[in-house]
């Protein structure tokens, strides 16, 4: 039956009809025949939900009143179990983790919106003498004048904030005693006040633009996980609806399997938390013991050797930077290729390599999947891999190495040809200060990066 349904979800057909299968001259039992097809049936729809497959028939003559008897009290059965796995997956689909309280971060309290303070006050100075009135008035406005300030700036990163980075921009306002002007749409803001109080603000309002860039970035480390390993929970006996979590704790859960955690709490924001537990593989609810899912790891590079270079050095953490020694061969080959390439006399003061284990997962991914394209099509000769060279500032060093090139927030010194990740054929390009910026001591920093470059063609300056 399995077969039939396979078959007829690959034809596209979105009807397909059964008898009552064994129960004639073979003498099945017929219980145990309408349990096990229907169960069949209801298996095939709920580990392909993207099948063309509307509609199974199971056809009974109606001469046998007992095979449609026993066909009508397993459907009841079963459909009233769907209804209950149901109603127990949509309460957990619709949880809303607490992910702030997973990383141990003070979660704000969502108030009502944040109102602004008066733009306009009202002074009113009296004296017996005008000549008073009048000095006190110029008094007024030179201390206007030195002690208030009015900053405008516009910055990329927060015209893709949400509600809550919105409202805490506007509660600058009150906190720190100035006017606020933002347009999200242009992400534009204008802070007037007291010098000291606008500094402060910017301050703040630079603060929350680096929030939303390592949102970003947590965002795409996320969604690349999500395309390697993908986890899901169903119900405790290994059937029904089978869910899968939010890209973001899916990442939290690969971290801590790869850890080799025996548990992961998982705070949910009503209060509540749930307990993953990896040797049993269920999910828990810690309020309620007989409330429980069975987990799924689902691993999405069946086939895939993710072997590392040979010449890695063993390490425990997610990413590390090792110092290459200079008589090592693989130092005198990067030594090599960057003299022959930056077009002048350079000291290298250190050559690090870096080692980090998912980001090379993730590479080997979208390497393999170029080259089935190329295979596909091996008249376009593509060359897939290139070694390139990326100039940088030493500030951005750790968050490069740790988590990648992002194109999102890319773009720091130069675009000529748009926003993006840029990488130089020659060192002597990267070696340039706009490129590589020099740091306090003069010293310049350079990333040699494999880069998947697939099809490609030359670019033209606007």
């Amino acid at each position: 039956m399995l077969d039939c349904l396979q078959r007829a979800s690959q034809d596209a057909h979105k009807t397909i009809a059964f008898p009552a299968l064994g129960t004639g001259n073979l003498g099945y039992p017929k219980d145990v025949v309408a349990q096990t097809m229907i169960e069949t049936a209801q298996q095939f729809h709920q580990n392909n939900p993207e099948s063309p497959l509307e509609k199974v028939n199971i056809v009974v003559h109606n001469d046998d009143a007992t095979i449609f008897e026993a066909f009508q009290r397993v459907k009841e059965k079963t459909d009233e179990e769907m209804k209950r796995r149901i109603s127990f997956n949509t309460r957990r689909n619709n949880r809303v983790f607490d992910i702030d309280a997973m990383e141990g971060a003070t979660r704000e309290t969502t108030g009502s919106q944040p109102s602004q303070l008066a733009r306009q006050v009202t002074l009113h100075v009296s004296s017996d003498d005008i000549r008073h009135v009048e000095t006190a008035s110029r008094l007024l406005d030179t201390f206007c004048k030195e002690a208030i300030t009015t900053q405008c700036n516009s910055y990329d990163s927060l015209k893709t904030m949400n509600q809550r980075q919105q409202d805490k921009i506007r509660k600058l306002s009150l906190k720190h005693s100035i006017s606020v002007d933002f347009d999200p749409m242009t992400g534009e803001v204008k802070l007037e006040g007291l010098k000291s109080d606008v500094m402060d603000a910017m301050v703040s309002v630079h603060t929350t633009c680096n929030d939303i860039l390592l949102q970003k970035q947590r965002d795409e480390k996320a969604k690349l996980i999500s395309s390697y390993v993908r986890w899901e929970y169903t119900h405790v006996s290994g059937t029904g609806a089978i869910s899968h979590y939010d890209k973001f704790i899916n990442q939290k859960i690969e971290k801590a399997y790869m850890a080799k955690k025996d548990f992961l709490y998982l705070p949910v924001i009503d209060g509540n938390e749930y307990v993953l537990d990896f040797k049993k593989m269920e999910e828990i609810d810690r309020n309620n013991q007989e409330d429980r899912v069975r987990v799924i790891r689902k691993d999405l590079t069946e086939g895939t050797i993710f072997e590392t270079p040979s010449y890695w050095s063993p390490v425990d953490t997610e990413c590390e930077m090792i110092e290459l020694k200079k008589k090592t061969s693989e130092y005198r080959k990067v030594e090599e290729a960057f003299s022959n390439s930056v077009g002048r006399q350079i000291t290298i003061l250190k050559i690090k390599r870096i080692q980090a284990q998912w980001l090379w997962k993730l590479y080997v991914i979208k390497r393999q999947h170029l080259e089935k394209q190329q295979q596909q099509n091996p008249a376009a000769e593509v060359n897939t891999e290139r070694v390139l060279w990326h100039g940088t500032s030493m500030d951005a060093i750790p968050c490069i190495a740790k988590n990648g090139f992002n194109r999102s927030y890319s773009g720091k010194n130069a675009t000529a040809f748009g926003k993006g990740v840029y990488f130089a054929v020659s060192a002597s390009v990267s070696d340039k200060d706009k490129y590589s910026e020099p740091d306090s001591q003069g010293h310049k920093h350079m990333f040699q990066a494999r880069v998947l470059t697939g099809n490609y063609c030359k670019g033209r300056m606007k």
